[in-house]
């Protein structure tokens, strides 16, 4: 019962970053306010600018996508490509010599 405690604790950064990238998608979209990563652009929205904030978060979006996301998408690539080697070589050896043509 333990272990999926730990599970679901793993899957916290990926939820709060789902959620970031609605709330990024979201504001950005209501007056067409501009969002990128050289600077800040003014962006109103009730009155308030909340341009910085908006930069903040499209910061930390793409900083955790590329930090979190990312490696764990390359490393289980690797691992299932480690695995079908593995798979591949043990059937060649276990292969007759002829049927290895």
């Amino acid at each position: 019962m333990k272990r999926w405690w730990w599970v679901l604790i793993g899957y916290l950064p990926l939820a709060y970053w789902a959620v970031q990238l609605w709330m990024l998608n979201h504001y950005s979209a209501t007056d067409g306010c501009i969002v990128n990563e050289g600077f800040s652009k003014g962006c109103f929205w009730d009155g308030e600018d909340i341009s910085e904030w908006l930069y903040g978060l499209g910061m930390s979006v793409s900083w955790g996508f590329a930090l979190f996301i990312a490696p764990l998408t390359l490393a289980r690539t690797a691992i299932v490509a480690l695995i079908i080697l593995v798979i591949v070589v043990y059937r060649f050896f276990r292969s007759t010599p002829w049927e290895r043509l």
